[in-house]
């Protein structure tokens, strides 16, 4: 009973004063690490129809806009592959003016509009409303119940990885969107109503600055004796409490210097952040003889703090100069708005062949091949490999090649990749390749895919 308490007021509101209710937002079905893959021939412009005109048949105009804030976006374009869906939109000012470098919105999300749900839970909304004094498992079924609480607990995106990318264009007056996600593959998602919703119009902005800061007083000042790492900082029971101001947004709780076991001296460095806010700051040091900063590392604990560990070789703290570096995300329209449109209704062709193939890479990482797939913009691997200690990275295969009909080959690029890092002793990933050029890949001519040696056929 104590699941509807709070589901039957909201309901309640919204039945009365709003049809809100419909694009609600809810958290992705699960999240991975992901990298980027947007595969964009044009320089200055993503339009899908200039950059991929052999998927003119594929690619559907959308052409519809919405204004806010003082500015117009426009959903222009969108392509189905498979499970994949690539949207292009753009984003202008109203008076023409232009927009920072580095704008884009903060929040992007893709959301099917399930009208069957609406049409349910508009009759349960209806029940309820001519309702007075009467317990609500009076008024409604076992199996009404279920759809109030389905329908307001289960996620409708059924993206598993997402990517958005923002160009801005030559005269700084418009900005070019990129949305890919990728769905699950029982997404129903040809033909189907979708709502591409955007917050938080703004833009990056960095800045670096060096500081007067005197190491050796502060590291003398950290007297507990415990090191510090990403693999303790949940554990361990220590004094956290320097409370030296790096700025507004920082504040620097622990200065750890040691030597490592090839002999070279260490710095680590522990802050947090003083609120939180769209600010994030790092630290790098420089030496006047080196070219470039000092190689460092960094981490972040779940209660906020971050640390940055950096291998000063024979240098010495005397010898370093601390830099202190900001980003900024300045939001300049907090407003939210959403366009709906009609994804196409057929997809690009794909190939696949699922199997059992295992290969070991160069570093030792025994990987499982469970699922080749080809699309004309990329070819995706799927499989699980084993977890290395604190290896947080996807592990790929050493050489992946095309094979076409005629028996030619051709080298392969890794261009983007994702896994999840849960329990137990193996990742799963995804990874995709490329031709590396401007060109597609014409699904009909290529029979398999050899990786390290080994071939897969499309059968």
């Amino acid at each position: 009973m104590k699941k509807f308490a709070k589901i039957i007021p909201m309901v309640m509101t919204l039945a009365i004063g709003s049809t809100a209710l419909f694009a609600m937002e809810s958290e992705p079905v699960s999240t991975v690490s992901s990298t980027s893959f947007i595969h964009m021939q044009s320089d200055n412009h993503l339009s899908l129809s200039e950059n991929y005109p052999k998927l003119a048949d594929y690619i559907v105009s959308i052409n519809k806009s919405v204004e806010f804030g003082g500015v117009r976006f426009t959903v222009n374009e969108a392509l189905v592959i498979d499970n994949k869906v690539q949207i292009t939109a753009t984003t202008e000012k109203l008076d023409g003016s232009t927009f920072e470098e580095g704008s884009g919105f903060n929040n992007v999300n893709l959301t099917k509009q399930d009208t069957s749900h609406e049409d349910k839970l508009a009759k349960l909304m209806l029940k309820l409303v001519n309702a007075v004094d009467v317990d609500i498992f009076d008024i409604l079924s076992e199996e009404e119940l279920n759809i109030l609480w389905d329908y307001t607990n289960v996620s409708t995106k059924s993206y598993t990885s997402s990517s958005y990318f923002t160009q801005r264009s030559e005269d700084g007056t418009k900005l070019y969107h990129m949305n890919y996600t990728e769905h699950t593959p029982d997404a129903d998602l040809l033909g189907e109503t979708f709502v591409l919703a955007v917050s938080e119009l703004g833009y990056h902005n960095s800045s670096s600055e060096d500081i007067d800061i005197d190491l050796d007083s502060l590291y003398e000042q950290t007297t507990e004796e415990n090191l510090i790492t990403r693999n303790n900082i949940e554990e361990i029971d220590t004094d956290m409490n320097l409370g030296y101001q790096l700025s507004d947004h920082s504040i620097l709780e622990r200065v750890q210097y040691f030597v490592n076991d090839d002999g070279e001296n260490v710095l680590g460095i522990i802050t947090k952040r003083a609120e939180n806010n769209n600010i994030s700051q790092y630290i790098t040091l420089q030496v006047d003889e080196e070219p470039y900063p000092l190689y460092a590392s960094s981490w972040n604990s779940g209660d906020g703090f971050k640390g940055e560990t950096f291998v000063l070789g024979d240098y010495t703290l005397e010898d370093v100069r601390v830099t202190l570096n900001t980003h900024e995300y300045v939001i300049v329209n907090d407003e939210r708005a959403e366009v709906e449109f009609v994804m196409p209704t057929i997809s690009a062709p794909t190939v696949s062949v699922e199997g059992n193939l295992q290969v070991t890479n160069a570093n030792n990482t025994v990987m499982e091949i469970k699922e080749v797939q080809l699309s004309p913009l990329n070819l995706s691997i799927y499989g699980t490999h084993t977890k290395e200690d604190n290896n947080y990275n996807t592990e790929h295969p050493d050489s992946v090649e095309i094979l076409f009909i005629d028996g030619t080959t051709k080298e392969l690029f890794k261009n983007g990749s994702s896994g999840s890092f849960g329990e137990g002793d193996f990742i799963s990933f995804s990874i995709n390749y490329t031709l590396g050029d401007v060109n597609l890949f014409d699904v009909e001519d290529v029979a398999g895919v050899i990786i390290q040696g080994e071939t897969v056929l499309f059968e």
